[in-house]
């Protein structure tokens, strides 16, 4: 790993990722910093047939909390079946949840449908709800989960737990005032 200095608050660790052969220049960054990519951009120097490993890599990004490098390597991924569900992860987890709604409502509500195909998976109906809570949609949210097949899905319960604590929180006629907040990251990846 090696130590570049922008400024003196501002460092990033530049380190090189080989995994599945991609060789990519991965920033790992703290908030307020630069990530840097190799010249050309990601897109250029990858092609398609790298994006189920774009999407892998990205993934242990999200899992190690580095939100704005699996950003970055997202924003440079060919289309891969993933790849919605994953940027609209990042950009619950970078507090930008109508963004989120953006990408992933019109995947997972394919056509303009008002129910998911069973072929959505259960991550991405939590990723949708989560993005139409934090949004302000609750109630949205809430009739979204009763779209995930595995009534016993650890991520759907996450979520309503929250709704439930941030209802009794607020009570009965002081629902509509404040954002709901979870203690976890929000989106399944």
């Amino acid at each position: 790993m090696t130590n570049v200095h922008l400024s003196d608050e501002r460092i990033v660790f530049l380190r090189e990722m080989y995994e599945d052969g991609l060789g990519i220049a991965e920033a790992v960054t703290r908030p307020g910093t630069v990530v840097l990519w190799p010249r050309g951009g990601l897109h250029k120097s990858v092609g398609s047939s790298h994006a189920p490993q774009m999407a892998a890599s990205a993934r242990r990004a999200l899992g190690r909390g580095d939100n704005w490098v699996a950003q970055a390597l997202l924003d440079g991924a060919p289309s891969e079946r993933s790849i919605p569900n994953l940027r609209a992860v990042c950009a619950l987890r970078m507090g930008r949840p109508t963004e989120a709604l953006a990408l992933i409502e019109p995947v997972v509500l394919r056509g303009g449908t008002r129910i998911p195909s069973d072929e959505i998976p259960d991550e991405w109906i939590v990723t949708l709800a989560t993005a139409r809570v934090l949004s302000g949609d609750v109630k949205g949210g809430t009739i979204a989960l009763e779209w995930v097949k595995n009534v016993r899905y650890p991520a759907r319960d996450q979520l309503l737990d929250a709704v439930r604590k941030w209802k009794q929180a607020k009570g009965f006629f002081k629902r509509r005032s404040g954002p709901v907040l979870l203690d976890y990251p929000p989106g399944v990846v």
